[in-house]
């Protein structure tokens, strides 16, 4: 898909990874998805 950039965020490290999307922006306005999936481990 040309023009999108995909952005892997660590789920462990959720708020740390959200600080480092902010900075990667450079002060443009962006879109994010975020799609979240609860898994459980058994």
């Amino acid at each position: 898909m040309p023009n999108i950039n995909f952005i892997v965020i660590d789920k462990n490290n959720f708020f740390d990874s959200v600080k480092k999307l902010r900075n990667l922006n450079n002060g443009n306005p962006f879109d994010v998805l975020l799609h979240m999936q609860v898994s459980l481990k058994i």
